[in-house]
């Protein structure tokens, strides 16, 4: 209880640094804040019991649109009339976009039972008639999202796989006529902007001719955040971290925007003057809050510098460990004038997602009371582009596991005071190593983890099955595959006789796994039956090693897979890592 009410006195005095704001509202003129002020706007008013996602306003703002999501995961489109000042609600939307018209919108539809969404849909705010089927995949290995061109002159229909995009342009202004497909994508090919062969290229077209308006080869590393008039804003990784790029379109002249040099996250801010002279970002970095930049294409400043404060007394390290000819970048953050009591080693390595540098306040707790945070940037992650992605997909996907090598490289801490942390498809890395490494941790949480692929993907009624072929493979078509998730699988290979090398000073090892009974990504009975497996292969080498062992399962009834990451989650991950290190 001591350290509960520590915790929680620790994040009430932490500084708001995640605020929503409309604070754009006052630079147009437009009744859209009028109207939210006369209104006293709340959208928990309208969506009881479901969480706002996303927020959209016809071009005349006289109608405004909430995408929501309650705790089963299932989503709708609340429309609300400012004129009539009602509302009403269409089920099973994923994402919507208004039309260059104000009482039309377009929106993507989910299948019944499923998270990814396959059908784009027209809709007329207040109209009685049937919405119109504009397009639809009878591929279940795609999905299909929908988003505006920033001058609004064109709807963007993306039909996608982890893997590859197809584009399909619908004219603002007359969102009822055909889409327009532009062309069939290749494995690994985009449109506008297109990662093909290595190439980083992007286009634009007037639906009759594509032209080529900046590209580099080989740019593997490369996203494209902003394009305005004349001028491209992309982020480039240097090992594995993001600077921002600003591109001249008319000299082609390339700069690297000025901000810290440390590693760190860059999210593109609210940009919606297609014509504006100037860029809005965000920044941050594990000790440094969010700061919201300005980059003027003119004078190429950036504002706001002066602003970035590193409220956590730490320091942020980075190294260079190999495993085997391939270089992995790990960032440590340690601690300043606390003596090192322990290390919490973080890895994903899973769908191109990369590990970011950013500021986590439930890290900061862990600093103040002396332990380390090191993030491993693994192979199978997209924290060095997307060939690093590529490397550990199906046959290879081993090669995102954390290899005893690497943390021992690092030396980040004593051997019997590392501690890791596995998230959802990061589960999978950390289940695999705990099976061939029992003494690696002394703490080892893993949150909604997903430690069976081979039985995930064998149900093809499973949400996510078929849109994870690509990354793990198929292993309902292929043999090879189907082998390969076997030997991989966490849940079916956990000996039964536990045996491992122990450190002398390591007395005990601590599991804590926690899952929700009404996750739909993650299977509730895999982590339920790694679990009890688990205790008993323990069990074992606690009578040959004399180390207690201690596997800890907390599951919730209500907890979506999202919700499993709230704060009050993480504070109990804080709670019991130091407590088990007798802090």
């Amino acid at each position: 209880m001591r350290l509960l009410r520590r915790l929680d006195k620790f994040f009430k005095k932490q500084p708001d640094v995640c605020k929503f704001s409309l604070d754009y509202l006052d630079k147009i003129d437009t009744p859209l804040k009028e109207n939210f002020q006369k209104e006293k706007f709340d959208s928990s008013r309208l969506l009881k019991d479901k969480y706002t996602e996303k927020l959209i306003f016809s071009p005349k703002h006289n109608y405004i649109g909430m995408i929501a999501t309650d705790k089963n995961e299932k989503k709708c489109l609340c429309v609300y009339n400012f004129n009539a000042q009602q509302s009403y609600e269409i089920q099973n939307v994923y994402n919507a976009v208004w039309s260059g018209l104000d009482e039309y919108l377009v929106y993507t539809k989910q299948k019944e039972g499923l998270i990814q969404p396959y059908q784009v849909y027209l809709h007329k705010v207040g109209s009685n008639e049937k919405d119109l089927l504009i397009f639809e995949t009878k591929d279940d290995c795609f999905v299909v999202d929908v988003s505006i061109t920033k001058n609004n002159k064109f709807i963007l229909i993306h039909k996608n796989t982890r893997n590859s995009n197809e584009i399909c342009l619908v004219d603002a202004n007359s969102p009822w006529e055909t889409p327009v497909k532009l062309n069939l994508s290749e494995r690994g090919e985009y449109y506008i902007e297109s990662y093909k062969k290595g190439d980083f290229q992007v286009s634009r077209t007037d639906f009759n001719r594509w032209e080529t308006i900046y590209a580099e080869n080989p740019v593997d590393d490369a996203e494209l955040f902003n394009l305005q008039e004349g001028h491209l804003m992309l982020t480039v990784k240097i090992n594995a971290y993001p600077r921002l790029v600003h591109v001249n379109m008319e000299t082609l002249e390339k700069i690297i925007v000025q901000t810290p040099d440390v590693p760190s996250k860059i999210t593109s801010g609210v940009n919606i003057d297609h014509e504006a002279s100037s860029y809005n970002f965000t920044w941050e970095s594990p000790i440094c809050p969010p700061v919201e930049m300005n980059y003027n294409f003119i004078t190429k400043e950036v504002s706001n510098l002066n602003d970035v404060k590193e409220i956590i007394n730490a320091k942020i390290e980075t190294k260079s460990v190999f495993n085997g000819d391939v270089e992995i970048p790990v960032t440590i953050i340690k601690p300043l004038e606390k003596s090192l009591k322990g290390a919490l080693l973080n890895a994903y390595g899973c769908y191109g997602v990369p590990l970011n540098a950013d500021f986590k306040i439930q890290n900061a707790h862990l600093l103040q009371n002396g332990m380390s945070i090191a993030l491993a940037h693994i192979r199978g992650g997209g924290d060095k582009g997307r060939s690093w992605h590529q490397s550990a997909v199906t046959k290879n996907k081993i090669n995102s596991a954390v290899s005893l090598d690497l943390i021992k490289e690092n030396k980040i801490c004593n051997e019997n005071t590392l501690c890791g942390i596995g998230v959802s498809a990061g589960g999978f890395t950390f289940g695999a190593l705990h099976n061939l490494h029992p003494f690696l941790f002394r703490c080892l949480i893993l949150r909604c983890p997903f430690l069976d692929p081979h039985a995930m993907l064998m149900d093809e009624k499973h949400s996510l099955s078929t849109l994870d072929y690509s990354e793990f493979g198929d292993p309902t078509r292929n043999i090879k595959d189907k082998e390969n998730l076997k030997e991989l699988s966490p849940l079916l290979n956990i000996p039964i006789v536990c045996r491992g090398f122990k450190p002398n000073a390591q007395k005990d090892i601590n599991l804590l796994v926690t899952a929700s009974l009404n996750d739909k990504r993650v299977d509730f009975k895999c982590a339920e039956e790694w679990v009890l497996k688990k205790r008993a292969s323990l069990k074992s080498l606690s009578k040959s090693s004399k180390v207690e062992t201690f596997v800890h399962w907390l599951w919730k009834e209500n907890d979506s897979h999202a919700d499993m990451s709230s704060i009050s989650n993480k504070a109990l991950e804080n709670t019991f890592l130091l407590d088990k290190l007798n802090y």
